[in-house]
């Protein structure tokens, strides 16, 4: 929904053997984009996510915390 409110249009992987997790398309760009959950210490506050080992399989790293959603790089 999130990426759908910037207008993106959003297509997702069928299998869970798909290089990426979703592509994403506007004004004619495709970005590729790896999605992982992220986790909030409750006594720290600190946000942590497990990091993809293959970088080069995606252009925007999306990290879904229970608050909000972050985009590496933030402005893909």
């Amino acid at each position: 929904v999130d990426l759908l409110s910037r207008d993106y249009e959003v297509f997702k992987a069928v299998s869970n053997h798909c290089s990426c997790d979703l592509a994403v398309l506007k004004n004619g760009m495709l970005k590729r984009i790896e999605v992982r959950t992220g986790y909030i210490n409750k006594s720290t506050g600190k946000r942590t996510t497990n990091l993809p080992k293959d970088k080069s399989q995606f252009d925007v790293f999306a990290i879904c915390f229970p608050d909000k959603i972050e985009y590496f790089p933030p402005d893909f």
